[in-house]
Protein backbone atom coordinates (compact mmCIF):
# COMPACT_ATOMS: atom_id res chain seq x y z
CA UNK A 1 0.00 0.00 0.00
CA UNK A 2 2.77 2.42 1.05
CA UNK A 3 5.03 1.39 -1.69
CA UNK A 4 2.97 3.12 -4.22
CA UNK A 5 3.15 6.60 -1.88
CA UNK A 6 5.63 9.07 -2.86
CA UNK A 7 7.21 8.37 0.57
CA UNK A 8 10.53 7.63 1.17
CA UNK A 9 11.02 3.79 1.05
CA UNK A 10 12.37 3.51 4.62
CA UNK A 11 9.05 5.83 5.76
CA UNK A 12 6.46 3.47 3.74
CA UNK A 13 8.14 0.26 5.27
CA UNK A 14 7.61 1.45 8.40
CA UNK A 15 3.98 2.10 7.83
CA UNK A 16 3.41 -0.77 6.14
CA UNK A 17 4.87 -2.47 8.94
CA UNK A 18 2.35 -0.93 11.43
CA UNK A 19 0.00 -2.18 9.19
CA UNK A 20 0.90 -5.79 9.20
CA UNK A 21 1.73 -5.40 13.33
CA UNK A 22 -2.35 -4.34 13.54
CA UNK A 23 -1.37 -1.41 14.77
CA UNK A 24 -2.81 0.37 12.09
CA UNK A 25 -6.21 -0.29 9.42
CA UNK A 26 -4.27 -0.80 5.85
CA UNK A 27 -6.85 2.27 4.40
CA UNK A 28 -6.55 4.28 8.28
CA UNK A 29 -4.54 7.15 6.15
CA UNK A 30 -5.80 9.44 3.57
CA UNK A 31 -3.95 9.56 0.21
CA UNK A 32 -3.50 13.09 0.90
CA UNK A 33 -2.06 12.98 4.36
CA UNK A 34 0.58 10.67 2.95
CA UNK A 35 1.64 13.18 0.42
CA UNK A 36 1.93 16.31 2.97
CA UNK A 37 4.42 13.70 4.77
CA UNK A 38 5.96 12.81 1.74
CA UNK A 39 6.50 16.52 1.25
CA UNK A 40 8.02 16.95 4.51
CA UNK A 41 12.43 16.56 4.36
CA UNK A 42 12.76 13.25 5.02
CA UNK A 43 14.26 13.90 8.44
CA UNK A 44 11.65 15.82 9.50
CA UNK A 45 9.31 13.04 8.17
CA UNK A 46 11.14 10.15 10.22
CA UNK A 47 10.60 12.05 13.33
CA UNK A 48 6.88 12.14 12.50
CA UNK A 49 6.44 8.59 11.31
CA UNK A 50 8.22 7.74 14.77
CA UNK A 51 6.23 9.94 16.96
CA UNK A 52 2.99 8.71 15.35
CA UNK A 53 3.66 4.93 15.49
CA UNK A 54 5.23 5.86 19.32
CA UNK A 55 0.97 7.11 20.53
CA UNK A 56 -1.12 4.85 21.09
CA UNK A 57 -2.82 4.45 18.33
CA UNK A 58 -5.70 1.92 19.20
CA UNK A 59 -7.50 5.03 21.14
CA UNK A 60 -7.08 6.92 18.20
CA UNK A 61 -10.99 7.47 15.96
CA UNK A 62 -9.35 8.73 13.01
CA UNK A 63 -5.28 8.12 12.37
CA UNK A 64 -5.45 10.84 9.33
CA UNK A 65 -6.45 13.29 11.40
CA UNK A 66 -3.95 12.32 14.21
CA UNK A 67 -1.19 12.18 12.05
CA UNK A 68 -2.08 15.62 10.85
CA UNK A 69 -1.66 17.31 14.24
CA UNK A 70 1.79 15.17 14.72
CA UNK A 71 2.96 16.84 10.86
CA UNK A 72 1.52 20.08 12.28
CA UNK A 73 3.46 19.98 15.88
CA UNK A 74 6.66 18.50 14.24
CA UNK A 75 6.78 21.30 11.64
CA UNK A 76 5.90 24.23 14.47
CA UNK A 77 8.76 22.93 16.28
CA UNK A 78 10.89 22.97 13.53
CA UNK A 79 9.97 26.50 12.63
CA UNK A 80 10.91 27.36 16.38
CA UNK A 81 14.60 25.79 16.36
CA UNK A 82 14.88 27.38 13.13
CA UNK A 83 13.84 30.64 14.49
CA UNK A 84 15.84 30.40 17.10
CA UNK A 85 18.85 29.55 15.30
CA UNK A 86 18.44 32.40 13.09
CA UNK A 87 18.35 34.67 16.04
CA UNK A 88 21.72 33.28 17.31
CA UNK A 89 22.81 33.84 14.01
CA UNK A 90 21.99 37.32 13.89
CA UNK A 91 23.54 37.89 17.64
CA UNK A 92 26.60 36.39 16.79
CA UNK A 93 27.03 38.39 13.24
CA UNK A 94 25.90 41.71 15.61
CA UNK A 95 28.38 41.03 18.11
CA UNK A 96 31.02 40.08 15.73
CA UNK A 97 30.75 43.46 13.98
CA UNK A 98 33.44 45.59 14.88
CA UNK A 99 31.34 48.63 15.96
CA UNK A 100 29.43 46.76 18.43
CA UNK A 101 32.33 44.77 19.61
CA UNK A 102 33.64 47.83 21.09
CA UNK A 103 30.25 49.01 22.54
CA UNK A 104 30.46 45.15 23.79
CA UNK A 105 33.85 45.71 25.52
Amino acid sequence: MFGNSSLPPALAARLQGAVDAGLIEANALDPKVLQDLAALPEPLAAVVVDRFLASNLASVRNPSAFLVGVISRCRGEQCTNQSVATRLRQCCIVASAPSTRRQLD
